[in-house]
């Protein structure tokens, strides 16, 4: 900081008594050297640099001090005019090292280093000021402008209030000290001072100050005059939501799901039974859900002994519910999206999707994703039955609701029924482990029920999908099934009989058939299946030949 030591306007050729007593003339300070902060230095350097300053100093050696300070205050004004704030600065730091040291100079000043966002050396210069003159307005407006820039938002408050004390309110220092009072989670104060600027100002209306006192509303639980306040930021600006609204469907579009649901929830309080924004928050939500649960699996995964680092053990030392919060934040979220779905489910009636690629079914199809999540299963199970009863096109809930009810409940018919309408009304969808699981499950259902040409069919249908036949049984079954197309008499049986053998034997070759139409010759999953054949091939070729069959005997020779 610049020396607080400084003599009156005039007083450059005065005298400092030294800590001997003996009077010895005073060494004249640059303003490089009086000056603290890197950003005035260096404006004071460039400023001398471009102007020439050490020449014109030459012709200025006949210019009493006074003068000449006053000569640098009028330029630095003229400056601040024209908007060149850094050689305004230059030069009223030139005045003041010339001598010109009191409240106008130092107001000067302080104000030119507020702009150029030197807000410690601003809070400085008002400082100086007010020593001089404890009343000036200006001084505490700007010390309390600095602190707010500065995050410094009780300071702010205490200037700002000061500043009320000797001059009438304005506009901008109120809304200032009332958004401070938000900071600082004063909001009984943010209210009233909100207040003040829409009674007092009726001319500016400016919507963001009801929407920042209905959240102040909000958080005083009064949700009525919230929604008053709400309700006229929509009167005031039609389109207040407009910018939100495109910034969170970007957001989500680029998986910033965190932010975007600060822009839905802000939307949110301004529209609460907004329907289609209560579903995306819901669907944010459970993505974040999602993705702290994988966080912490990875963080199990790379820490499986679960040692704690000092760092970690220091945070959790001081906050003893960290652990719990980490470990159920992903619950929180879920049950956040949950009511969100809730809220939309009670809004959809009176306030219909307005986006045409989102349906009513949704919501519940969704909300049954969350409880399934939950492991609230039966809830789950409740919400699929009410997507699939609003809308009985809807494959997703016929096909979660059929697994849920196989592996949770063994209610076999009921998940039965769902995946032959599945098989019925649509084509077949993306390729995944569920619908290999469906296909087995059919195959298998109509393999026990003895209608093999069926069975067969889905079999060759897991089999494209990707499926694994890795059971024996499995293979005797798609054996039989292949059996059963070819010969549809007798079912089959795996007994020593050597027509049974023979028949077997023809299946296989009539397996393959129907493989081959379904994967290239030289596919991995044809030739998987030939490897599971192989074992079975010589006990098959003996007993052709004990039954003295032409075939093998042909073969034979």
């Amino acid at each position: 900081m610049y020396s607080t030591k400084r003599s009156t306007l005039g007083g450059t050729n005065s005298r400092m008594t030294s800590e001997f007593g003996t009077k010895t003339s005073r060494i004249k300070k640059t303003p490089y050297d009086k000056f603290s902060t890197k950003k005035s230095k260096t404006l004071v350097k460039e400023y001398k640099e471009e102007t020439n300053w050490f020449n014109r100093k030459k012709t200025e050696l006949d210019v009493s001090p006074e003068e000449l300070a006053i000569e640098y205050m009028e330029e630095a004004k003229q400056l601040q005019e024209e908007g060149n704030i850094d050689d305004a600065l230059s030069k009223i730091l030139e005045a003041i090292d010339c001598g010109l040291v009191n409240e106008e100079s130092f107001c000067l000043a302080g104000s030119l280093c507020y702009k150029a966002n030197d807000y410690e050396e601003a809070i400085t210069f008002m400082t100086d000021a007010l020593t001089r003159n404890p009343m000036c307005s200006e001084c505490y407006a700007v010390r309390g402008m600095c602190y707010y820039e500065m995050n410094d938002y009780e300071n702010a408050i205490t200037q700002l209030e000061s500043f009320f004390k000797v001059e009438s309110p304005t506009y901008d220092m109120l809304l200032m000290l009332a958004k401070s009072y938000v900071e600082v989670g004063n909001h009984e104060q943010a209210v009233r001072n909100f207040t003040r600027v829409i009674e007092e100002f009726p001319e500016q209306q400016d919507p963001n100050i009801y929407f920042w006192r209905g959240e102040s509303y909000l958080e005083l639980n009064d949700a009525a005059n919230a929604q008053d306040d709400f309700e006229d930021v929509l009167e005031i600006q039609g389109d207040f939501l407009t910018p939100y609204l495109e910034e969170g469907f970007e957001l989500e579009a680029a998986e910033a799901y965190a932010d975007a649901l600060d822009r839905y929830n802000l939307v949110l309080k301004v529209k609460p039974n907004y329907s289609d924004i209560l579903y995306r928050a819901g669907l944010m939500y459970f993505m974040l859900a999602k993705i702290q649960s994988s966080e912490q699996v990875n963080q199990s995964l790379e820490n499986p002994d679960g040692e704690v680092s000092p760092e970690d053990n220091q945070e959790d030392e001081e906050d003893p519910y960290h652990d719990e919060y980490k470990s159920s934040e992903h619950v929180y979220l879920a049950e956040q999206a949950v009511s969100m779905f809730t809220r939309c489910e009670n809004s959809i009636g009176e306030n219909p999707f307005e986006d045409e690629s989102l349906r009513e079914d949704l919501i519940f199809l969704t909300r049954g994703e969350v409880q399934q999540y939950l492991e609230e299963s039966e809830k789950a199970l409740v919400d699929y039955s009410m997507a699939v009863d609003m809308n009985p096109e809807c494959r997703d809930g016929l096909f979660k609701r059929a697994l849920l009810q196989i592996q949770l409940f063994q209610r076999h018919n009921e998940a039965l029924n769902d995946f032959e309408i599945i098989v019925q009304k649509f084509a077949p969808i993306e390729q995944n482990e569920e619908l290999i699981f469906m296909y087995l499950f059919l195959a298998d259902h109509y393999f026990t029920v003895g209608d093999y040409p069926v069975s067969i069919q889905f079999y060759c249908d897991a089999y494209r999908c990707g499926a694994e036949i890795v059971d024996p049984e499995q293979f005797k079954s798609v054996l039989v099934s292949a059996a059963a197309v070819v010969v549809p008499k007798d079912i089959p049986s795996f007994s020593d009989s050597s027509s049974s053998v023979s028949l077997t034997a023809m299946c296989i070759e009539q397996f393959f058939v129907l493989i081959r139409k379904q994967f290239s010759p030289f596919s991995n999953k044809l030739q998987s299946l030939r490897s599971l054949w192989y074992p079975y091939s010589d006990a098959y070729q003996s007993a052709l030949e004990a039954a003295n069959d032409p075939k093998a005997k042909k073969k034979k020779k």
